[in-house]
């Protein structure tokens, strides 16, 4: 994968502090599954941040692609969410 522009190594950068903030470091061996919406550069992003929070962590990170309307994404979610899914 070529190096991300600035800005959205800035994002990736954000991203896995996000990541690293949301578990502590002695959780090694934890798999996070992350959904990201998969249009334009969104997915790549979210794929460049996760993995630099696991090669930070020791941990996994399975990146599942998002609807790309919002709408489909709250359906999916709220679905997800009823059948008490592990899937995200």
């Amino acid at each position: 994968m070529p190096p991300l522009p600035r800005p959205f190594r800035i994002l990736a950068l954000a991203l896995a502090a996000a990541l690293a903030a949301a578990l502590p470091d002695h959780a090694g061996g934890v798999e996070l599954v992350l959904s990201c919406g998969a249009t334009g550069s969104e997915l790549a992003q979210c794929r460049a941040g996760a993995a630099a929070w696991a090669r930070a962590t020791g941990n996994r990170v399975k990146v599942v692609a998002a609807p790309v309307s919002s709408s489909q994404r709250l359906a999916q979610y709220q679905q997800l969410l009823a059948a008490g899914s592990p899937e995200v």
